[in-house]
């Protein structure tokens, strides 16, 4: 029963959102749950975050922006074939490598411009740290958790609110 409460209040603080064209972050790094985060957000063109949750994305932006605008440049560079004209074999192996882990740990961030306006989170469990920033920023979380799960986290969030 409290699951449907739940559940009917996420669907309507999810479809607000959507009215007002606000941005909502997909999280979810499970094995299971990845290309699902993937294909939904892309399907709503929104950011979504499939790998390991990189500390500092809400609370750090301004750096986090830095390494974006880093990929973009390095993205274009590579498209543009100047890599080959001013690198070496072994640096464009080593930009290569850069890229690639790049990619897998920003790529679905790209299109954040700035702090977004909530965040959509499979296992708060286990992204307790995509948890933790959006609490101390103050963004609303909405998350898919078992319900044997609810406490534990409950209790984890609780420690980690910022005091004052």
């Amino acid at each position: 029963e409290k699951t449907a409460e739940m559940l009917l209040e996420a669907s309507a603080f999810v479809s607000s959102l959507g009215e007002k064209g606000k941005t909502v972050i997909f999280v979810g790094a499970k094995p299971e749950a990845k290309e699902a985060v993937r294909i939904a957000a892309e399907g709503l063109g929104l950011p979504f975050v499939t790998s390991r949750w990189v500390g500092g994305i809400l609370t750090n932006f301004s750096e986090i922006k830095k390494r974006l605008a880093r990929l973009e440049e390095l993205r274009a560079a590579k498209i543009s074939g100047d890599l080959q004209k001013k690198y070496t074999k072994k640096e464009q192996l080593l930009i290569a490598r850069e890229v690639a882990k790049m990619e897998e740990l920003f790529s679905g961030i790209v299109s954040l411009k700035g702090t977004p306006d909530a965040l959509f989170i499979v296992d708060p469990k286990k992204e307790i740290n995509a948890v933790r920033e959006a609490q101390r920023l103050g963004i609303p979380t909405i998350a898919i958790a078992s319900t044997d799960l609810q406490p534990l986290c409950s209790a984890r969030m609780e420690k980690s609110t910022p005091s004052g």
